[in-house]
């Protein structure tokens, strides 16, 4: 649709996950891999935005920061890992100056071009429940170890920032 239209820029919001975590990451994946050939036969540019864990106002519990939080307010016990599981947190408002900063730089960017986007720092999933009890002065009642990982759990994610610093200054 884009070669259909003459759109001559396409931002695409992509996943860390690798292709063997479940049918999402592995079409996300898929995806990417496709728009290659449009860039270079239909001369459109591409530019693919890999976005670590968001947070922020108005998350569901279906992800993990807001359920945790609930989890902990309420006092809900839950099964859990052991946690060692390192991400890379992203707040919602810092995603949204990486999208504006390539819209801004969008007239330079040819071809294909990946950005990842996150802090470039990395928590345990268990410290950060640790530091989420501190700020909201409660003990969370997560049954840490009560289940095994995943054959394809990812124990560390964590975005290279350098590329966006450098090209996007952000």
């Amino acid at each position: 649709l884009c070669s259909k239209y003459h759109v001559a820029h396409f931002i695409n919001t992509h996943t860390p996950l690798r292709n063997a975590y479940n049918l999402y990451s592995a079409m996300k994946n898929a995806f990417t891999e496709l728009t290659q050939y449009y860039v270079v036969e239909k001369n459109i540019n591409f530019v693919n935005l890999t976005i670590e864990y968001i947070y922020g106002e108005k998350d569901d519990n279906t992800k993990f920061v807001p359920f945790l939080i609930e989890s902990i307010i309420k006092g809900k016990q839950f099964k859990a890992t052991s946690g060692e599981q390192q991400r890379d947190f992203i707040y919602v408002q810092d995603v949204v100056k990486a999208y504006m900063n390539v819209i801004s730089n969008i007239k330079k960017i040819k071809g294909y071009k990946e950005f990842s986007i996150g802090t470039g720092k990395t928590i345990s999933l268990k410290a950060l429940s640790h530091k989420i009890e501190n700020i909201i002065g409660r003990k969370s009642l997560v049954q840490w170890g009560s289940i095994p990982y995943k054959k394809t759990e990812i124990f560390l994610s964590k975005a290279d920032i350098s590329k966006a610093q450098k090209e996007l200054k952000w």
